[in-house]
């Protein structure tokens, strides 16, 4: 359960879990990343934020991302159900009903065994 979720206003996290999941979409290079020593200014949290509008608009087969750029950033106790929403939507585009540009990393390869379900095929003759 989200207890406090200002730390997803930066976008840091949503955009890291994204880069993991839609490698060919959103590089991990693309992501503003705060110094250890000072936290993320609003222009970059902007950025993460259409970061994560981009990739759930042309990556996903609908687009789960129905909040507005300034619920993300000032995320108020209010908007807590239609962040959680999001965030089931975006677990079932990422997980459960997962498209062929979603992968984890190390994966070579996503095979469909029949409608909503895949196989993982991992090649260790790579690494």
């Amino acid at each position: 359960m989200i207890q406090d979720m200002s730390d997803l206003n930066d976008g840091v996290g949503l955009c890291s879990l994204l880069a993991f999941y839609c490698q060919d979409d959103l590089a991990l290079s693309e992501i503003a990343v705060p110094n250890p020593d000072e936290p993320l200014n609003v222009s970059d949290s902007i950025w993460n934020v259409q970061l994560i509008h981009r990739v759930c608009r042309d990556s996903l087969p609908y687009n789960v991302c129905h909040l507005a750029l300034e619920d993300v950033l000032y995320l108020h106790d209010s908007m807590k159900q239609n962040v959680l929403n999001f965030m089931t939507d975006l677990f079932n585009q990422l997980e459960l009903h997962p498209t062929e540009n979603v992968k984890l990393l190390g994966s070579h390869q996503i095979i469909p065994i029949r409608p909503g379900m895949f196989a993982l095929f991992l090649s260790f003759l790579d690494y």
